[in-house]
């Protein structure tokens, strides 16, 4: 996986400082633009992604 292109196909992209430089603790969703830490798992990651889908498919709120 080349991880200079982000995380989990592409859902999020590691954080880039004024400098270019990456900061390979912190991500970011390409959806909500929210920073999340990054140490090595997923999970939260994923979890964040799923409950996006759920939000996006509800009924309540088409088309968020």
């Amino acid at each position: 996986m080349d991880k200079e292109k982000g995380l989990l196909n592409g859902k999020f992209s590691f954080k880039v400082l004024t400098d270019g430089s990456l900061v390979k603790t912190k991500v970011i969703c390409i959806y909500c633009k929210c920073e999340l830490s990054y140490h090595r798992s997923t999970s939260s990651l994923k979890n964040l992604i799923m409950a996006k889908e759920l939000l996006l498919s509800s009924p309540i709120f088409p088309g968020v």
